[in-house]
């Protein structure tokens, strides 16, 4: 089950993907809790460009929040956050985006989820790292040289002048999570503080057709930049903090 989270990029043709989402009152915008299955009055996607939404198919409650992917299951977990099962054929290849509604007498759920085109690995916070190597979390690979030739690039730091430092991984160790990194991180060994690090491990080939990207928080607010390598272009859009995990550790 690949569990993505609101805003997360999600890999072309990824199958048994479950979001989580968030419910929240038009009338206050107060979380909406104890919502079962059958209290959802309509869940869709959209394929971005396509001519019409497509139901989330079987909507029924789940037994539990660890079972087994089913498509269209639902199930609270707490505090106005549900996860949702979808199916494949909302992620095929195809288009650049994929829309997700839910719906229910009181509360409305939008949310846009850009699809990868290869690459992407893992996003991480590092257990560890220096100048010449990093510590990947302890849910990654515990298979030796899985991660070779792969780059680690940090996309949020506590230190500002972190965010995009990339390494290249010359080795990795499962049984320890260490990464040899052959670039010396290109002279921007991040300062900051392991724990405070979000970092993503991809292929050298384009991440993505389109992703949101912190630029800067002021407050309860977030900024991002969209960045659109078909077009070149770039838009800047404030969203709220609810947002803060804009990139999921999966």
């Amino acid at each position: 089950m690949a569990l993505k989270f609101p805003g997360q990029a999600i890999r072309v043709n990824e199958t048994d993907v479950s979001i989580v989402v968030i419910l929240r009152k038009t009338a206050d915008a107060t979380a909406e809790t104890g919502i079962a299955a059958a209290s959802v009055t309509g869940a869709t996607y959209w394929r971005f460009l396509a001519s019409s939404t497509t139901a989330v198919t079987g909507l029924s409650d789940l037994a539990a929040l660890n079972t087994a992917h089913a498509d269209g299951g639902w199930k609270e977990i707490g505090d106005g956050a549900y996860r949702l099962d979808i199916q494949d054929a909302a992620f095929a290849d195809g288009v650049d985006a994929v829309l997700v509604t839910v719906k229910t007498a009181a509360s409305l759920f939008h949310q846009l989820f850009p699809l990868t085109y290869d690459g992407m690995v893992r996003t991480f916070v590092p257990q560890a790292f220096d100048a010449t190597t990093v510590t990947f979390d302890s849910g990654a690979s515990a298979t030796d040289d899985t991660y070779n030739a792969l780059v680690v690039e940090i996309l949020d730091s506590d230190v500002a002048a972190d965010k995009g430092a990339q390494a290249f991984v010359t080795d990795y160790v499962g049984a320890t999570k260490v990464a040899t990194i052959g670039n010396g991180w290109e002279g921007r060994t991040p300062t900051g503080t392991a724990a405070n690090l979000v970092a993503v491990c991809y292929s050298s080939v384009p991440l993505v057709r389109s992703l949101w990207r912190e630029l800067s928080r002021s407050g309860s607010t977030l900024t991002f930049k969209y960045d659109n390598a078909d077009t070149a272009q770039t838009k800047t859009e404030t969203r709220a903090a609810g947002l803060d995990s804009l990139v999921g550790l999966s």
